[in-house]
């Protein structure tokens, strides 16, 4: 998906300073939509120190630690760090003229979705799920799900649940508006929200966003755990941070999350969050299609593997027809040759006893027989040969 500026996190350099040495690369880089390894080429570039190896193993066994203090700088352009949340994926002028259009339309100042700071008229899906999460008991991590059937897919904290309805009501009315239709799927006992947009199912989930810290554990837990864990264990809990996510498969490269940001609120993301269900559209039409070439070039694989195997097999048949033929002709001459030399041994018997020519013995005619019922040249008198 192409970005715009406002889709940037910006940062200080203290700031992130801070956020190194409280939170381990690897989980803040998610929280930032990157990778590790750039969040540790940001800091390398901003001169921001990083913790030592084994330093967060010493922080859950509550050893002392020492944090290495921030460098000044004379770069003032250094000060300031701009993260964009996620890694640039479908360019816009691959994208389909309907496409375009949408996104244009989502531009336009006359069409900003605006978020109202309370519940009104609900929609019937919104006010269904209202209900659910009021009613509903949170789970470990102190978060609360609807469980009544057709409820939109929310996953909040109870004192987020207000704020998580106003944003969905201005959200599904919006979506309705433009013609991209939603429904609550359940299937196999999940539930998941679905958008129809450009004649594609694209889910989507509306979250709070999980913060961690170090778990509290006695001395003797922590010896047990570091003798089977080399990282410290966390435990989660709700961060306040809502975000808007797209859950949907076959949609590598499009953009999946809208959170609140250090300036930014979700609540100012809707039009965004639209253009980015119609590029994840228009990329699960694409997927949907090569995976339709592929299964017809797979088929037609098949057919052609098929024939060759086929041809191969038949070419094999023949050859074993014809050496079976060979071997069956060279045993009836053989035969043959076998019964000439009786035969010439009765002759010169008989001869030699003075006595007229045998004829052919019972034996000899069978024998002669089986030697025909061999030969191939006379069992088919050679025309199928």
């Amino acid at each position: 998906m192409f970005y715009h500026p406002h889709e940037f996190i910006t940062i200080s350099r203290q700031e992130l300073y801070e956020k190194v040495w409280t939170t381990p690369t690897v989980i803040l880089a998610k929280d930032y939509g990157i990778s590790d390894v750039a969040l540790a080429k940001i800091c390398k570039k901003h001169q921001i120190p990083k913790p030592p190896l084994g330093y967060w193993a010493r922080v859950a066994t509550g050893k002392k630690v020492v944090h290495k203090p921030l460098p000044a700088i004379a770069d003032p352009q250094l000060q300031q760090i701009r993260i964009r949340k996620r890694p640039e994926g479908v360019g816009e002028e691959r994208l389909g003229p309907v496409t375009k259009t949408a996104l244009a339309a989502e531009k336009a100042e006359a069409n900003r979705i605006h978020v109202s700071s309370q519940l009104e008229s609900p929609h019937p899906l919104v006010e269904r799920t209202l209900k659910s999460l009021q009613s509903t008991a949170k789970h470990e991590l102190g978060l609360v799900r609807p469980k009544a059937k057709q409820c939109l897919d929310i996953v909040v904290s109870r004192p987020n649940i207000d704020r998580a309805m106003v944003i969905m009501d201005a959200l599904v009315k919006a979506l309705e508006g433009r013609g991209y239709p939603i429904s609550v799927r359940e299937d196999d006992g999940t539930r998941g929200t679905a958008v129809t947009v450009l004649d594609e199912a694209v889910h989507i989930q509306l979250k709070e966003l999980l913060d961690h810290k170090a778990k509290v554990v006695t001395p003797k837990q922590r010896e047990d755990y570091l003798s089977w864990h080399r990282r410290p264990e966390v435990e989660y809990f709700p961060s306040g941070r809502l975000a808007l996510c797209i859950v949907s498969d076959d949609i590598e490269g499009c953009r999946r999350l809208w959170a609140d940001g250090t300036t930014q609120k979700v609540e100012e993301c809707l039009n965004s969050f639209i253009s980015g269900l119609v590029i994840a559209a228009e990329a699960i039409k694409t997927a949907r299609a090569k995976r339709e070439q592929r299964e017809i070039e797979w088929k037609e694989e098949e057919r052609r593997r098929h024939e060759t195997e086929q041809r191969r097999w038949e070419e094999e048949k023949r050859i074993r027809d014809l050496e079976a033929k060979r071997a069956a002709w060279e045993q009836s001459q053989q035969i043959r040759r076998f019964l000439a030399a009786v035969e010439e041994a009765h002759r010169l018997r008989a001869q030699q006893n003075h006595e007229p020519p045998p004829a052919r013995s019972p034996w000899l005619a069978w024998a002669h027989r089986y030697a025909d019922s061999l030969d191939p040249l006379v069992i088919s008198g050679a025309a199928g040969i």
